[in-house]
């Protein structure tokens, strides 16, 4: 479903409660932290050793999500959260739980590694929304230091068309370790049914799909028939650890 489609959800829902139920009626939203034994449970077989092996991975976490409809809800990240890498039909799946009501996977099926789809996951006020993003090209998560790559992904006709620059090799530590990273850099835009913009920063474990470190602010505007509705999200992401936990 996307963006555009899942806030008129929203919206009618309101409305169907406000006309069933009489007297005061209160729309609840929730903010549900995920630990690190929900996140185990997805494996089948023990954990790799090696820095972008499967498994689990932790992450110091700042950051929140925000919606202005309705009344407003916000959702705070937890200080810790969780990154884990499987094996997928075409190549490794990494996905970052933020909350039960939030997550987003990417599959690395393309050359070097490169994002072939992603999904997202938002629930607000109790409705859920898995929006499925489908790339025309592959997006890179590697490449010569400065060059710039343009390519657009579907979600059920909401484009988003992301311009990643290859900033450069740079080294970081991660738990008193140097380590080698590529960084990139995504610049994206929506256009559909909602439109926005994301700038995206991201540090991985050179020859890896390993997050050492990520960066984000999206800001989204969705028409609706009470007006424009947005969406706001701001994190960063810190590895705690090179090799998975479980």
């Amino acid at each position: 479903m996307s963006k555009g489609k899942w806030m008129s959800v929203v919206i009618a829902g309101v409305v169907v409660c406000v006309v069933v139920v009489t007297g005061w009626w209160v729309f609840r939203d929730t903010s549900t932290p995920i630990g690190v034994d929900e996140v185990s449970g997805r494996f089948e077989s023990a954990a790799g050793s090696a820095p972008g092996d499967p498994g689990v991975y932790r992450y110091r976490t700042t950051g929140f999500e925000q919606i202005d409809a309705l009344s407003g809800a916000r959702h705070e990240y937890p200080s810790e959260t969780f990154m884990t890498i499987t094996a997928g039909d075409c190549g490794p799946v990494v996905r970052w739980d933020a909350l039960s009501e939030r997550w987003i996977d990417w599959e690395h099926c393309g050359p070097d590694l490169a994002v072939t789809r992603s999904a997202t996951y938002h629930e607000w006020f109790g409705i859920p929304d898995l929006e499925n993003e489908v790339c025309v090209e592959p997006r890179p998560i590697g490449g010569v230091t400065g060059e710039v790559t343009t390519t657009v992904c579907d979600a059920d006709g909401l484009l988003e068309t992301y311009e990643v620059t290859i900033v450069g090799s740079e080294v970081r530590d991660v738990a008193g370790v140097p380590t080698e990273t590529i960084h990139i850099r995504r610049i994206s835009s929506l256009s559909g049914a909602s439109t926005g913009t994301a700038e995206i920063d991201v540090w991985r474990a050179s020859g890896t799909v390993l997050v050492v470190r990520m960066q984000v602010t999206r800001r989204s505007v969705t028409p609706s028939a009470v007006g424009d509705v947005t969406y706001s999200e701001e994190f960063v992401l810190d590895l705690v650890g090179l090799t998975p936990e479980d």
